[in-house]
């Protein structure tokens, strides 16, 4: 296969890479906002939206894999030593339109791994204010826990 078919390949992967990123930061502000709105059927929407689109990481990888091995296989290097940055500069001018896609992808994944860190302290917290207020009710009239009263367990699980 020619590299410049490969390479509008990888392209046409990094947009699809782009679009399945944009998806995931959008269902993570949704969580978000059900999270913020204690909303439990729009959070566990949420979560199963969000579930299956991490589901087809698997084939993105295989797609991914697939493309790095047949310029890796051409330039006749492992295809564990090409990244996006040294796949742009070994392909010269044939490649120059990977490095806005590389970009655009570095940004929108910089963004979503935020706000799984904010989703994360969010998550937290809640979890903090529910144990909080459990351990408040169980406490004897001294303002002692209680003990052997129990603990906060996930009903669902």
């Amino acid at each position: 296969m020619s590299i410049p078919r490969t390479l509008n390949r990888l392209a046409g992967y990094l947009q699809g890479e782009i679009g399945a990123r944009r998806r995931t930061l959008a269902l993570l502000e949704t969580q978000e906002a059900s999270i913020q709105a204690n909303d439990p059927a729009a959070t566990a929407e949420a979560l199963r939206k969000l579930d299956r689109e991490m589901s087809t990481n698997g084939e993105h990888l295989r797609k991914r894999a697939q493309l790095i091995e047949q310029l890796a296989t051409t330039w006749g290097v492992p295809a564990d030593l090409l990244t996006l940055g040294s796949i742009i500069e070994r392909g010269g001018p044939a490649a120059a339109h990977l490095a806005p896609l590389r970009d655009e992808l570095r940004s929108i994944t910089a963004l979503v791994i935020r706000k799984n860190r904010r989703l994360g302290a969010l998550i937290g917290m809640h979890r903090r204010v529910i144990r909080d207020v459990i351990e408040y009710v169980l406490e004897d009239e001294r303002g002692a826990a209680m003990s052997g009263a129990g603990s906060l367990i996930d009903a669902e699980a």
